[in-house]
């Protein structure tokens, strides 16, 4: 066996991923778990040129916020990031990652960005898994990916998860060992079952099951089984097919096999109806405090667009500060549940489009507000154009991924003459690397 050979390197910051970096000769290292002032060992994982991919073999220093990760899975499971740091430390190094990322990536210098919002909840704070199924000589697995894999890490609990989704992880799993529904085997492309994705609303008293399959025809008597795990609590169960190759988890086709195909969300004053397929904010209650900090930040429009309005989190909310608001959804199912949320928390003001956002906005004039809140790929370039050409007074910018958020403020600053009014960061995803900020930029 080749003994690898190991590098002494202190780690210098944090960046996107939540890799630490350190250097060594002409070297540039990427470290996962770790955190900036420590001095370790890395071994080489894999290199390209100068920019190697380590891990850890020996801690020569430990940072005096290190902790002992809670999870047994931490390290192995792909979720978390963060969880062998303190709390209070996570959210400097989140500020430190937004930072670095509008300086060397946006090239934008001394941007004022104000303090983190911590999360409401450090753990058991989200209401939606993805958990990837696989059966192997015998054995179901069922957990999350390990990290550049496709090795799936099987789990009795997630500890970022609300308790309800934990419990119903280990009673579904117990359920799928024991029936005999076949497992799809990515290597062979056969087998029914994909995925099974749990959702719950922040009072865990609401629970909604979609199992993924490959081949349609989920047995209702297994459906009916798992819904007597909590017939209380469990408002759906859905299958959702999708016999597509790649990283998509739900497909297009739905079928309802117990129950309704969505629950409700409270967030605040208002409601919200989020269908099985729809997207909905992981950590609503801390998605609460960035409705406030727009609303409390916006002045009375007349004509305002949201562009990527999903089920209408933004824009139910913003309807009271907007005479007239267009929001703009492309899927179909976030577009059904728009049109419902409307009418639910009763905002005549609102005008619902089923169209692609980048398109639609050809077409908009006058509107002199537009919030934006991308996918995480970032912008298409179309959608600078009709910004320009709208030239709205002021644009509210919401985004998970500050490495292309950083890219579309220097277009912004740049070339569209729109300053940073006002930065601030929320805390969407403690223990990960995930950081959820919004903007508000005002036109020159």
């Amino acid at each position: 066996m080749v003994k690898r050979k190991l590098y002494e390197i202190e780690i210098q910051k944090i960046v996107q991923k939540g890799y630490g970096i350190g250097f060594k000769g002409k070297k540039t290292f990427f470290i996962p778990y770790v955190i900036p002032g420590e001095r370790i060992l890395v071994e080489s994982v894999r290199q390209k040129k100068d920019i190697v991919f380590g891990r850890v073999k020996k801690f020569l220093r430990t940072h005096e916020k290190r902790i002992e990760p809670p999870c047994p899975y931490f390290g192995e499971c792909g979720g978390c990031h963060f969880q062998m740091v303190s709390y209070d430390a996570q959210l400097k190094l989140k500020e430190e990652i937004l930072k670095d990322a509008l300086s060397h990536i946006g090239n934008l210098e001394n941007i004022s960005v104000e303090s983190i919002e911590p999360s409401t909840h450090p753990f058991g704070y989200r209401v939606k898994a993805q958990l990837p199924l696989k059966r192997f000589k015998g054995k179901v697995y069922m957990g999350f990916y390990k990290p550049d894999s496709h090795y799936i890490v099987d789990i009795e609990e997630c500890q970022i998860q609300k308790k309800v989704i934990s419990e119903m992880i280990k009673k579904i799993k117990e359920i799928l060992q024991e029936e005999r529904i076949t497992v799809y085997d990515e290597s062979k492309k056969r087998g029914r079952l994909k995925y099974c994705v749990i959702r719950c609303d922040t009072e865990e008293k609401s629970v909604l099951l979609t199992f993924v399959t490959h081949l349609r025809g989920f047995p209702r008597i297994l459906a009916q089984r798992i819904y007597e795990i909590d017939r209380e609590k469990i408002k759906g169960i859905i299958e959702n097919y999708n016999p597509e190759k790649g990283n998509r988890i739900l497909g297009e086709e739905v079928r309802t096999l117990i129950g309704d195909d969505h629950l409700f969300q409270r967030i605040g004053k208002y409601t919200f109806r989020v269908s099985s397929t729809s997207f909905f904010q992981s950590n609503p209650e801390t998605a609460k405090k960035m409705l406030d900090f727009i609303l409390s930040n916006l002045p009375e429009y007349r004509k305002g667009v949201d562009a990527f309005s999903g089920v209408g989190f933004f824009s139910v909310p913003l309807a009271e500060k907007i005479k007239k608001l267009i929001s703009v959804e492309i899927s179909k199912s976030s577009y059904k549940d728009l049109l419902r949320n409307v009418k639910i928390n009763e905002m005549i003001n609102i005008e619902s489009v089923n169209a692609d956002a980048n398109k639609y906005l050809e077409e908009v004039e006058n509107a002199k507000l537009i919030l934006l809140d991308p996918p995480r790929k970032g912008h298409e370039q179309s959608i600078f154009k009709n910004i320009k050409r709208i030239s709205p007074e002021r644009i509210v910018y919401v985004s998970c991924n500050p490495h292309n958020m950083a890219k579309d403020f220097e277009i912004f600053y740049k070339d569209l003459n729109y300053d940073i009014e006002i930065l601030k960061p929320f805390d969407f995803f403690p223990q990960t690397y995930h950081i959820e900020v919004c903007s508000i930029l005002k036109k020159r």
